[in-house]
């Protein structure tokens, strides 16, 4: 390697590590990180993390039969995120931080782009595509359509540098290799991928073939170009036939669906539709408003190339230019939108820039060619950090005036809402939560908020967000009978419906009235949000509620049998995210005469004796403090008693 050389791989380094230290700072600044996650990114998370837990548990080969048998909606997300957390540990940034690698193979190839060029200038190309903000998105979000992007636009830039007319196997596989990481990276895409490649491959067909009209070589150009398909949809394929209904059914959901179509980014006005990713919002995401000026440099590249008569360089950026075309369009098509959508896109622009600086410098050539390309470089880097793309928080406008409410609300919510279902579970494990509506908690939050404090806490959420019927919601909770049910007053602040539908906005009033009333539930905690308004736990009315057994109670399997003393002490805990009085309600049986001493908190709060048939029942009323409470049970002897029922009911009045 020349001396020259190693300056590159520096250079590529550093910017790499700089913008993912700058991404993720950025990412706390904001709140991205600083707060619980809220959107798709928390999905991939908790593949990770059950994943990573399945590994150490049953070994890495039974989980080559887990991949198929329980197929992941982002393949190279989840692992990537489980590998993030395996050396990092359950931290929110740490599959974040990873995300670092993509980063750096964008500026390899970018410099690969600008290869024989002085230091300065290559230095001044990653400069400029190191200032969009679609580069610093590369690593604060955590979402499949990354790779996807990225593998993609470099499939085409790969399959472009290869005449239609040469075998060339190696430049093949690896180009191919580029498409099916791009398509394993989100197989729920299906069909974009597949169509990216035969686009390239007709763009190349067109170039090499009917614009030459080399008619005789027809054969061996479609040979090359079926070669080509194969080579890069072969490894997805391994993955996605096999679970072809799965990605199928999931393909139709997102692009068809009405109701998830008008949750999920629907929009009905054709200039908004078309502008979506160019100026719209997610082309603010990518570029910053400054689009313009990266079309203006391609745009000077062309001139330049032009002017010095270097028709290759013209057509391979009018064939990257057609395909650019390609690849906006098909998200701009799709009824479903997301702003992450156009990031084959997005990439390819970047790539183009990158080439149109070199053709730039090819154009001027000497000392101030030199001067000028670094000059551009560095402006489209200051220009483009001076822009940043949105926050891509839904529902989220930092710039409110009561924005820093929810920052406080938000975490300390999840942290609330964890710690009274845990502290109140007579099952660690296993138990279910209902969630009336959604919005900054919602099922994949707090099933990750979950698993990242113990990752066999694999609870089960569910909502039905979107219905506002109050009957569906009540009709749910009676049939699957959840452990826990969070139910919200309208319009507290943290529940938020979101896209255009009406959602369970308009039934949380009356599932929350038709709880306080409901006598097989009863509720344990409520949290206001940011507008003064509740969201109350409620917990089903088993006949063991209200606390989690820590030893010295058996059998551990379930609450609705009796539970019999083991010893001479018997330990339970009950959380109170405040000071709370409480209600104790025991029904025992045991050897007649047996005292039973209840201690609260170490301190003695009450004393019962069986009586002569053996049987008592009482409440003992008392208080709980703020946090965890420790409930001793003490009896005369080790014989056993049988508790048909031990309740412990707060005392929280009903809002309003």
């Amino acid at each position: 390697m020349r001396h020259d050389a190693y300056i590159v791989v520096i250079a590529v380094i550093f910017i790499a590590l700089w913008i993912t230290a700058g991404a993720l700072s950025k990412s706390y600044l904001i709140g991205r990180l600083a707060d619980p996650i809220t959107h798709a990114d928390v999905n991939y998370l908790i593949d990770g993390i059950r994943r990573l837990l399945y590994i150490e548990v049953n070994g890495f080969w039974a989980e080559l039969r887990h991949l198929y048998g329980e197929p992941l909606h982002a393949p190279l997300s989840g692992y990537q995120a489980a590998f993030g957390f395996f050396l990092f540990g359950f931290h929110d940034w740490a599959p974040y931080l990873s995300n670092g690698i993509y980063v750096l193979i964008f500026l390899a190839a970018c410099a690969l782009l600008l290869r024989g060029g002085p230091n300065v200038v290559v230095i001044g190309g990653l400069l400029a595509v190191a200032g969009a903000p679609l580069t610093f998105t590369t690593v604060s979000e955590f979402a499949p359509e990354i790779p996807l992007g990225l593998f993609t636009a470099l499939g085409v830039l790969l399959t472009l540098r290869i005449p239609m007319l040469d075998r060339d196997i190696g430049g093949r596989v690896i180009a191919g290799l580029c498409f099916g990481l791009g398509l394993l990276a989100k197989p729920t895409s299906l069909v974009f991928v597949p169509l990216v490649v035969c686009a390239t491959l007709g763009v190349a067909f067109l170039h090499d073939v009917v614009l030459t009209r080399r008619w005789s070589d027809l054969a061996r150009a479609i040979y090359h170009g079926g070669l080509q398909l194969v080579l890069s949809l072969w490894l997805p394929a391994l993955y996605v036939i096999p679970n072809y209904y799965y990605y199928r059914d999931y393909f139709y959901l997102a692009l068809f669906n009405r109701e998830n179509l008008q949750a999920f980014g629907y929009f009905s006005g054709l200039k908004e539709n078309l502008l979506y990713f160019l100026t719209g919002q997610a082309g603010e995401y990518m570029f910053g408003n400054f689009l313009w000026a990266y079309v203006g440099t391609i745009a000077i590249g062309m001139a330049a190339a032009s002017a010095r008569g270097d028709r290759p360089l013209i057509a391979r950026q009018l064939q990257l230019l057609m395909l650019t075309v390609f690849m906006w369009l098909l998200p701009t098509l799709s009824p479903a939108k997301n702003t992450l959508f156009g990031a084959p896109f997005g990439y390819l622009v970047l790539f183009m820039v990158v080439t149109a600086l070199r053709s730039i410098f090819d154009g001027l050539r000497g000392a101030g060619a030199t001067i000028a390309v670094s000059l551009l470089g560095l402006f489209l880097f200051v220009s483009g950090t001076s822009r940043p793309g949105l926050n891509n928080v839904p529902t989220v406008n930092w710039d409110k005036p009561d924005a820093h409410i929810i920052r406080e609300k938000w975490p300390e919510a999840q942290d609330r809402f964890r710690a009274v279902m845990l502290g109140n579970s007579p099952n660690y494990f296993g138990q279910s939560v209902y969630m009336t509506n959604v919005g900054y908690y919602h099922a994949p939050t707090l099933w990750y908020w979950f698993l990242k404090k113990d990752p066999s806490l694999d609870w089960v959420f569910n909502s039905l967000w979107q219905d506002s019927d109050p009957r569906r919601h009540l009709e749910f909770i009676k049939e699957r009978r959840p452990t826990f049910v969070i139910a919200g007053a309208r319009n507290n602040g943290l529940t938020v419906t979101p896209g255009q539908i009406a959602g369970a906005a308009g039934s949380e009033n009356a599932v929350l009235a038709a709880l306080w009333d409901e006598p097989a539930y009863m509720p344990i905690d409520r949290f206001y949000g940011p507008t003064g308004r509740g969201v109350t736990v409620f917990q089903r009315r088993s006949r063991f509620a209200g606390w989690r057994p820590i030893g010295g109670l058996g059998p551990t399997g379930g609450t609705e049998q009796p539970w019999i003393s083991e010893g001479t002490t018997s330990l339970l805990e009950a959380y109170a995210p405040d000071a709370v009085a409480a209600e104790l309600t025991i029904e025992a049986s045991g050897p007649a005469g047996q005292t039973i001493d209840l201690l609260v908190n170490k301190a003695r709060v009450g004393q019962v004796t069986l009586d002569a048939s053996g049987m008592s029942s009482w409440a003992q009323r008392f208080s709980l403090a703020p946090g965890q409470n420790d409930i001793l049970f003490r009896y005369s002897s080790d014989a056993p008693v049988k508790f048909e029922r031990l309740l412990i009911v707060r005392e929280i009045k009903r809002e309003g």
